[in-house]
């Protein structure tokens, strides 16, 4: 079997070099280019790009300082040049270009090395140029709606201004890149157009990016939650922007980090993570975006204590955005579910235990997957009654909730249990 399976792998990428070298003898240069330009960014992206962006990106050339949308390639265009390494998946209104099968993007970058041997440099190098060229045109806007034109305009933003600090981190070695990437960062109108679209595209609140906030933001910031790291240390050793400096909605550098790699350098030149933006403090606010890592610093290394918060302990944060390996990883540096209360809910729905209202809480804003994991940790008691004799069972069957529904029938709740009034979890969807 191994043999066979061995043998069909050397068949495979014989097949796909072959495809590539089709593509590489085009008689068309244009033609030859695009496709491999387009299997460049397939191998090197992020993520999977749609294709308005993989279009717009195309069309952008290496230090060019004009846009230009007439030499964006049809989509008909970059898939038939591709020779059916490449394909477009349509799901829920969006189209992605991926690799045809999970076999060829496998086979790109074992051999991207040989098949883009600039693949990294020239994929930074394009994102800073869009971001840098025609300064004039990017400015801050005022309302979403002028904001979701823009990135209508130029769906290719979106993609830059979320990925251009890691890309520029890959290509890190190339001088030219690095030149971008500087210039980028000390632009006082360019890094803020940046926090905006990022900020916007992700569905924040206003507050979010205005124009005040945006504004307010240092190339610190900037670095911060580009994932920029060599940038960052850049502007920290040369000590021109304070490392806690807030934006106008309280925000510091640290709690702007991206990933554990920024937020580790930011602690050992001295950030502060016990200041607070309007959300909470570092570890509320890593709790909140299910920054793991970011979570196991602060208390393992900066001997933050998640249960040192009256009002709003990071446990509840992992609420907000159903941040479920956060959520995990608080209980096993030691954080405790307390008793909170909520003045939304009714004082006969609420439970004594701890971990009971918790999971309604959880029920409430559908945390799924916190959800599932309080029942398999074994945190919730199905036979629990509260004031009104009913059991959590009720309310996963109140909310129409078939996930917590399962999960909790898997562990013994009790289907037929009927409260003071006679009902049982099954009549609980036309009172909830």
């Amino acid at each position: 079997m191994e043999d066979a399976l061995d043998d069909l792998c050397q068949n495979l990428s014989a097949a796909f070099q072959t495809t590539i070298d089709r593509i590489k003898r085009l008689r068309s240069r244009r033609q030859m280019e695009l496709a491999m330009n387009a299997l460049m960014w397939v191998c090197h992206s992020k993520r999977p790009l749609t294709v308005d962006e993989l279009s717009e990106a195309l069309s952008v050339r290496q230090d060019d300082n004009t846009p230009r949308p007439n030499y964006r390639p049809t989509e008909k265009a970059i898939v038939e040049n591709c020779f059916g390494l490449i394909q477009v998946a349509k799901d829920s209104g969006s189209s992605t270009v991926q690799p045809a099968h999970a076999s060829i993007r496998q086979f790109l970058l074992e051999h991207r090395k040989t098949l883009f041997p600039e693949g990294m440099q020239t994929v930074a190098r394009i994102c800073l140029s869009f971001l840098l060229f025609d300064k004039p045109r990017w400015n801050l806007l005022q309302s979403e709606q002028e904001i979701t034109n823009r990135l209508d305009q130029h769906p290719f933003l979106a993609y830059a201004s979320f990925f251009w600090g890691h890309h520029a981190d890959d290509a890190s070695n190339d001088e030219p890149t690095r030149a971008m990437a500087w210039e980028l960062l000390n632009s006082k109108q360019v890094g803020p157009v940046i926090v905006q679209t990022r900020h916007c595209a992700s569905g924040l609140r206003d507050i979010y990016w205005s124009v005040e906030e945006c504004s307010s933001r240092s190339p610190l910031h900037v670095a911060a939650r580009a994932g920029f790291l060599e940038g960052l240390r850049r502007l920290l050793d040369e000590g021109r922007y304070d490392i806690n400096a807030r934006s106008s909605i309280g925000t510091t550098p640290l709690l702007n980090a991206v990933d554990q790699r920024i937020a580790k350098v930011l602690l050992d030149y001295g950030a502060d993570p016990t200041i607070s933006n309007w959300y909470g403090d570092a570890l509320q606010c890593a709790a909140e975006e299910n920054q793991v890592e970011i979570v196991e610093i602060l208390i393992r290394e900066k001997h933050m204590d998640p249960n040192m918060y009256p009002s709003r302990p990071p446990l509840h944060c992992t609420l907000d955005c159903d941040s479920v390996e956060s959520f995990e990883k608080l209980l096993d540096l030691g954080a405790t579910i307390p008793q909170l209360r909520d003045d939304s809910i009714d004082d006969e729905d609420g439970f004594n235990g701890a971990a009971q209202q918790f999971f309604l809480e959880a029920l409430f804003l559908r945390c799924s997957r916190v959800i599932e994991a309080m029942v398999q940790r074994g945190l919730v008691d199905p036979h629990e009654r509260n004031g009104r004799g009913r059991t959590v069972l009720h309310y996963a069957a109140g909310s129409q909730n078939l996930a917590a529904i399962r999960s909790l029938m898997s562990i013994g709740a009790d289907a037929s249990a009927a409260d003071k009034q006679g009902l049982i979890p099954r009549e609980m969807a036309r009172f909830l």
